[in-house]
């Protein structure tokens, strides 16, 4: 809470801060028996965003007593997502109990989320956790270049939501690995080995698993250099300015970001090595700032080629670039300087009262409405996960906003009242603001001026997820 008061020599003047009242979750953990599981780990999660892309964050754990029962506290006002799991040591005749989010879902995505306002003391959230299926992983670890077998080869086991079952091997003389009793789900799984060259630096790499149909056997993991992209890049409506840089931004099956590989470009060319296999975006920006004219572009082609540049190409310009084991790749990416821009002016929505029976009255509260996020998104929901068609501006003391560098194409404008703009992007959210942002269509190179007002409906809907 920030607060600001000019005073006069001598002055006294009293400041009273009211702080909202914090909420708790309280419930109890049951097995499939109604039986209580004691020292089970209980966890408040809610949605993080970055660039539109969610994240989970841990707001608050607690452990079961011995009567199954957990008290969640000093949890600010926002929505959340209840985790329980319980770890057993495993024995021949132990029993391993799944990771379930409230009331009863494996997956996040089918679970129900808790609203709290300030002050709630939400009671009787209760999860029963199910026996869980184990599965075991098999494979071997094998050297990219040499094609002999990786020894000693770590190997780290996690769920990609986090929390719940974690595992770790070591791969044998001959590369061999068995993960034992897996919980069903979906994981990351990281391997990592000393080069066998010790010059070298140490060889890794990282693959996501389904686990949710039976076990995984015989696993190839080649671990080596990775692939190699090269590529060119030119310009199309003006001469680029200043350094370039080409990312490729790896991302997870659920569409979050994992990491990212980069290269500048240098007389229209780049290469990027020791990628390893999955899904990427493929990115274009300004290296360090946008250069000294402020010049702006978006990316308007990209297309890749196995091997050599003369092979058949295939468009990725809105797509992800899938990499697999050892490939070599061209890539062949188009940037656009004729770039949008998206001007105007936030203000309150007026609203008709009815202080009397049958009689309405117009609210005129038409205030400007300063330093609240706009957000605009790709009207395609296809394009939504790709980074250059979600932008963020902030309004001014004026209530005015602009937001700049934009590419062709439809979009949904609107204000978001939370600091979390991502949050626009979240299922939940987009089901129930979709119809309540304003629709636009930017031309390429095109100014647009189109003001906006904040709604008491959208302010509801963010009232409810703004942590």
């Amino acid at each position: 809470m920030l607060f600001r008061s000019k005073l006069s020599a001598g002055q006294v003047e009293e400041v009273i801060f009211r702080l909202p009242r914090t909420a708790v979750i309280s419930g109890t953990i049951t097995d499939l028996y109604g039986d209580p599981v004691d020292n089970a780990t209980v966890q408040a999660v809610s949605k993080s965003y970055t660039r539109g892309r969610a994240q989970l964050m841990y707001r608050a754990t607690a452990q079961t007593d011995d009567r199954g029962e957990f008290r969640l506290y000093n949890l600010a006002a926002g929505r959340y997502y209840l985790q329980a799991s319980k770890r057993s040591n495993m024995t021949e005749a132990g029993v391993e109990l799944a990771t379930t989010l409230f009331p009863s879902a494996a997956r996040l995505e089918d679970a129900q989320p808790i609203v709290l306002k300030a002050g709630d003391e939400r009671l009787g959230v209760n999860v029963t956790l199910r026996e869980a299926q184990l599965f075991d992983i098999t494979g071997r670890v094998f050297d990219e270049e040499s094609g002999q077998p990786v020894t000693n080869a770590f190997l780290n086991l996690m769920p990609m939501n986090g929390g719940g079952f974690t595992a770790n091997d070591r791969a044998q003389a001959d590369g061999a690995f068995r993960i034992r009793n897996v919980v069903a789900g979906h994981y990351t799984l990281m391997v990592s080995a000393p080069s066998q060259d010790r010059v070298k630096p140490p060889l890794s790499v990282t693959r996501y698993l389904d686990l949710s149909n039976g076990a995984l056997n015989d696993l190839v993991i080649r671990v080596g250099p990775g692939s190699t992209v090269k590529g060119t890049l030119q310009s199309v409506g003006g001469m680029l300015s200043g350094e370039v840089q080409v990312s490729l931004q790896q991302t997870a099956p659920d569409g979050t970001l994992v990491r990212g590989f980069s290269a500048t470009v240098a007389d229209g060319a780049f290469e990027i090595d020791h990628l390893p296999p999955g899904k990427f975006e493929v990115q274009v920006g300004a290296r360090g700032r946008a250069g000294p004219d402020g010049q702006s572009f978006f990316l308007s082609s990209a297309s890749v080629a196995l091997g050599s540049a003369a092979a058949s190409r295939t468009d990725v310009t809105d797509k992800f670039l899938e990499i697999g084991d050892a490939d070599s790749m061209q890539l062949s990416l188009t940037v656009d300087l004729r770039t949008a821009t998206v001007s105007g002016k936030l203000r309150n929505a007026p609203v008709l009262n009815t202080p009397v029976l049958n009689t309405q009255v117009l609210n005129t509260d038409d205030t400007a409405l300063p330093n609240m996020n706009v957000v605009l998104i790709s009207a395609d929901p296809k394009k939504r996960l790709i980074s250059r068609y979600f932008h963020i501006a902030r309004s001014g003391r004026d209530g005015s906003f602009k937001l700049q560098g934009l590419p062709p194409g439809d979009y949904l404008l609107m204000p978001w009242p939370g600091d979390d703009a991502g949050q626009v992007l979240d299922p939940d959210v987009l089901t129930m603001i979709e119809n309540l942002a304003t629709r636009v269509t930017v031309e390429r190179g095109g100014t647009l001026t189109q003001d906006l007002r904040l709604t008491p409906e959208l302010r509801t809907v963010a009232d409810t997820f703004v942590q």
